[in-house]
């Protein structure tokens, strides 16, 4: 065989394998979920916020507390590289994403109306129980 053929094998094996790898699913955030069977919850806000006395001070502690009670949170700042940012096409802060043991977004919360805290706090209340 020429060199010129292995060479093609070779990159046209390459490219199979990246697409193989590229195909598979996307691990979720609650891939890593606790043994509680409990649902995760994504937060992006910016670190300020959390001790402001505000709206939205107020769902970061709500949501802090439902991680004190074995929920697991993730906090993320609006600025953060992290993918999910994009993946659950987070546009405003506070956002809130609840995730079921699957890795289902169940309930998504954004802004900081007064509506949405309250919603906020009574997910947080449901989901630590």
């Amino acid at each position: 065989m020429s060199t010129k053929r292995i060479g093609l094998i070779a990159v046209f094996t390459l490219v199979i394998i990246i697409v193989i790898i590229k195909a598979r699913p996307a691990k979720t955030p609650n891939s890593s979920q606790s043994s509680s069977g409990k649902p995760q919850v994504v937060l992006v806000a910016t670190p300020a916020e959390a001790v402001s006395v505000t709206r939205c001070g107020e769902i970061v502690q709500a949501v802090r507390t439902a991680a004190q009670h074995g929920v697991r949170v993730q906090e993320l700042t609006p600025d953060s590289k992290s993918e999910l940012i994009a993946r659950y096409h987070v546009l405003q802060t506070p956002t809130v994403l609840v995730f079921d043991e699957k890795g289902e977004v169940t309930s998504r919360f954004e802004g900081e109306a007064p509506e949405t805290l309250s919603a906020i706090q009574t997910e947080m209340g449901r989901i630590t129980r």
